[in-house]
């Protein structure tokens, strides 16, 4: 992130204001070169950082929901993100949530967001033919947009203790669909393919089945892991 700068500006009566811009806005900091000018500037700066970019203006009484969502999808641009330095797919599955959620209450004040406007957003995930399982991850998501907000003084922490005391969906006890159980692949299938792949292919898909390991297990898997002493 662009580290801010203090500068100075002459106002119209010649009087020396200072002023720093961030994220294109401007924010008066009071006379210039005065220990109340440093002092606010040093305090926007260090929220700025603390916040990951993320600075607004308003206070936990007009925030609306949209707000919150918009703040908390700047974050999650810079806090999702793989090895790589890529964003991860919870920036899109956050960007997906959030416009069910402004879809439905982005003018509400996000003080006044509750547990049955938050079942509200449940039953439009029912209504979009969502699996039980994933709506009670995306309700989870949900919270953490309100703790977000209330780790960034946007939101009362006695909203997200609220929405707390709402339950995850219970297995046949609601609307939503069940996913079919995966099951492994018939040994045939695996059989099938190994002529389509290089030994050390073949050996790896060898591997895991007799280990049950992931994918990802094989692959980062070294000599040195590999307990060769015999009993």
């Amino acid at each position: 992130m662009k580290v801010p700068t203090y500068s100075l500006q002459r106002d119209t009566n010649g009087k020396l204001r200072a002023y720093t811009r961030i994220k294109g806005k401007k924010y008066y900091l009071g006379r210039y070169d005065s220990s109340e000018s440093r002092e606010m500037f040093n305090r926007l700066v260090s929220e700025y950082f603390a916040t990951d970019g993320v600075l607004h203006d308003v206070d936990s009484d007009t925030i609306s929901v949209a707000e919150l969502c918009a703040a908390f999808n700047d974050h999650a641009k810079i806090y999702y993100r793989l090895p790589s330095g890529k964003e991860s797919k919870e920036v899109s599955t956050f960007a997906t949530l959030t416009k069910i959620i402004v879809s439905i209450y982005g003018r509400l004040p996000a003080s006044a967001f509750s547990p049955l406007k938050l079942k509200a957003v449940r039953n439009n995930m029912i209504k979009r033919d969502w699996s039980r399982k994933n709506i009670n991850i995306n309700i989870s998501r949900v919270r953490m947009i309100f703790s977000f907000g209330v780790q960034n003084e946007l939101v009362d922490v006695s909203v997200l203790e609220s929405l707390k005391t709402v339950r995850g969906l219970a297995f046949g006890r609601s609307a939503a669909c069940e996913t079919e159980k995966i099951k492994p692949a018939p040994v045939a299938y695996i059989e099938a393919v190994k002529n389509l792949v290089s030994r050390q292919v073949w050996a790896m898909i060898q591997l895991q089945l007799h280990t049950a390991a992931r994918p990802g297990e094989i692959c980062m898997m070294r000599i040195c892991d590999i307990d060769m002493t015999t009993s």
